[in-house]
């Protein structure tokens, strides 16, 4: 077993995003995957203690999504805004991610940082500290 990894704080991650596409609760980040960018155990192992968990609203439609991607192709990436998002279903979307932030706060193994002292708990070797981070907002 090589040296312990120095603990670091992430400033951005999509795990809430992934979780919600897939729809299968918070179990897939609490296991090891061999796909996927993160799950608890590799996170662990890689010295992730605390990061910006983001939950950022997709257009709704998949038109709107086509239309705002970045293409495959050399910057510069001058691309269309999204269009204005219905408040009902931001609310709604928004709020199924903050809920599975949630599920995995329940599960013990993940702490939801509401103060810099969860941070710091984080870092010196609790629970990973889940910061909550409204992207675009």
């Amino acid at each position: 077993m090589g040296p312990k990894p120095v603990p670091f704080i992430d400033g951005h991650n999509d795990v809430l995003l992934k979780l919600h596409l897939a729809g299968e609760g918070a179990m897939p980040f609490l296991t090891r995957r061999s796909d996927g960018h993160l799950d608890l155990e590799r996170a662990r192992e890689g010295g992730f203690a605390a990061g910006f968990f983001a939950v950022f609203v997709l257009p709704e439609t998949e038109e709107e999504r086509a239309a705002t991607q970045i293409p495959d192709r050399k910057p510069p990436y001058a691309l269309p805004l999204a269009a204005s998002i219905r408040t009902d279903y931001a609310i709604r979307e928004a709020g199924t991610m903050i809920d599975l932030l949630d599920e995995l706060a329940r599960s013990g193994e993940v702490c939801l940082a509401r103060a810099a002292a969860d941070v710091q708990v984080a870092l010196d070797g609790g629970s990973l500290a889940a910061i909550l981070h409204l992207e675009g907002a």
